[in-house]
């Protein structure tokens, strides 16, 4: 029942991810693209390129400021609709944002970029003379931004309410007997229903920041790097000769830099996994346990002392 799991799991996660650290290692020669050795060129050249700090950066502000404000949204939302009594008008919320959430990123790109890019049409329909799209790194973050939370809040707010809905059909009697207000119904049930789907959340909103195409939001034709704009998709897939331009094009820095943020991910959640509540209050208690021990033992060897 799992082998066919098993082997899509093997095809298209744990092999690339085998294949692109090892060619990482792959430095081909200046002169003849078919000579190689195996270094960490690729790495220092990372080190020194401003492009993938700026990637990284962007890629991280996107994920750690725009991921728990959309989350908060969503939650907020997913309770005003699921305190709508009209059963009617919440599925039909529900369907269209969760129809939002499987059009393409392209699609929903073509949009942003009529609205807010280089088309300007939203200014223009509201009679404002504003530039969403400026010349510099802050105002393309603004974009990346809205960008962002527009392309995860529908999936955010469908799959809470989902939660929320499992817990009112769940607990539903004891609604209608304790008489539980708003907050009690939030922190005593929804709470706990929610805290099931968090992680699939969390996982899919990381994945689509960290797949953030520049050219779907602003348009073709941004020089990304002159206005510090790169993000981590845009920086690997120039390496890849996405732009055309055969300067850039060298595939073992683009397995370099996947690789560099692939682990950066994982360092992340990692630290998330051990920065949990729970996990705290065991850090909490084996330290007060650690500092009655040094205490006891220093008080064991002051008794010896005075003893002699």
């Amino acid at each position: 029942m799992l082998l066919p799991i098993l082997i899509l799991l093997l095809l298209f996660s744990i092999i690339p991810i085998f294949s692109t650290f090892k060619n990482a290692f792959v430095v081909r020669s200046e002169y003849d693209f078919f000579t190689a050795k195996y270094d960490v060129e690729n790495f220092l050249v990372l080190t020194r390129s401003k492009g993938f700090n700026n990637a990284i950066k962007n890629t991280a502000f996107l994920a750690f400021i725009t991921t728990p404000i959309s989350l908060f949204l969503g939650l907020f939302f997913a309770l005003i609709i699921s305190s709508i009594c009209f059963k009617l008008s919440r599925n039909l919320f529900i369907t269209a944002l969760y129809s939002q959430f499987f059009i393409s990123s392209f699609a929903i790109g073509l949009s942003f970029s009529f609205l807010f890019g280089q088309h300007n049409a939203f200014a223009k329909i509201l009679g404002l003379k504003i530039n969403f799209i400026g010349n510099d790194r802050q105002s393309v973050l603004w974009v990346y931004f809205f960008f962002q939370l527009w392309r995860v809040l529908p999936f955010n707010i469908v799959i809470l309410q989902f939660a929320i809905n499992k817990s009112n059909l769940k607990h539903y009697k004891s609604f209608r007997i304790d008489r539980l207000k708003f907050f009690e119904k939030f922190w005593y049930i929804h709470r706990y229903e929610i805290k099931h789907s968090f992680t699939v959340i969390l996982y899919t909103n990381f994945i689509v920041t960290a797949l953030i195409y520049p050219s779907a939001v602003l348009g073709q034709g941004q020089d990304l790097a002159a206005i510090d704009g790169e993000t981590i998709t845009s920086y690997i897939y120039e390496f890849l000769g996405g732009s055309g331009r055969s300067i850039k094009f060298n595939p073992e820095v683009a397995y370099a830099a996947s690789f560099l943020f692939f682990s950066y991910i994982l360092f992340i959640l990692f630290l998330f996994y051990l920065l949990r509540f729970k996990k705290l209050r065991k850090y909490y208690q084996w330290s007060k346990q650690l500092v009655i021990f040094i205490k006891n033992k220093k008080a064991k060897q002051k008794n010896k002392v005075n003893y002699v």
